[in-house]
């Protein structure tokens, strides 16, 4: 190897040596476990109003940041899948969903750094969304003799853009 071809090896390690520490010192939060969040999180979603992981469900992991538990039966009407974001970051989150007809789905979305908690409708073949109140949820969820409640806990005051 040259003396020139050797100088441009050894600069391009330090750069991406460099690059590397400035992505997970700066972006990079990493992620927590799945097992951290499975059903021995169920003490503090009870307490805190949020939507419990039922002991059956499946869990299925995808490389991305998001894990996802569902209903070992995919047709029952009601609470069918949660996802748990893992990154260690203000985005790190559950979201539920209820799903009422293939056209109507409940998202509750508590997101765990802020303790906020929204609660969306999605309605129609197109799927659009509109924040509703825990109000309104529990209507639908009573009207469909699904069990769990929301209460004042859950947040009407977030604009999605």
């Amino acid at each position: 190897m040259s003396n020139k071809n050797y100088k441009y090896l050894i600069g391009t390690i330090l750069v991406l040596l460099i690059a590397y520490n400035v992505y997970s010192t700066f972006f990079y939060k990493g992620k927590y476990s799945i097992n951290k969040f499975g059903t021995n999180y169920n003490d503090f979603r009870k307490k805190n109003n949020i939507p419990l992981l039922p002991n059956n469900w499946i869990l299925e992991t995808s490389p991305n940041k998001f894990t996802n538990f569902h209903s070992p039966d995919m047709t029952v009407l009601g609470h069918r899948i949660k996802y748990i974001n893992l990154l260690k970051s203000d985005i790190g989150a559950e979201m539920d969903k209820f799903y009422f007809t293939k056209d109507s789905i409940l998202e509750a979305r508590y997101e765990r750094n802020t303790g906020n908690k929204f609660l969306y409708i999605y309605t129609g073949s197109e799927l659009k969304n509109k924040q509703i109140t825990y109000e309104q949820a529990n209507s639908i969820l009573k009207k469909l003799n699904i069990n769990f409640r929301f209460n004042s806990t859950w947040s009407s005051n977030f604009n999605r853009n």
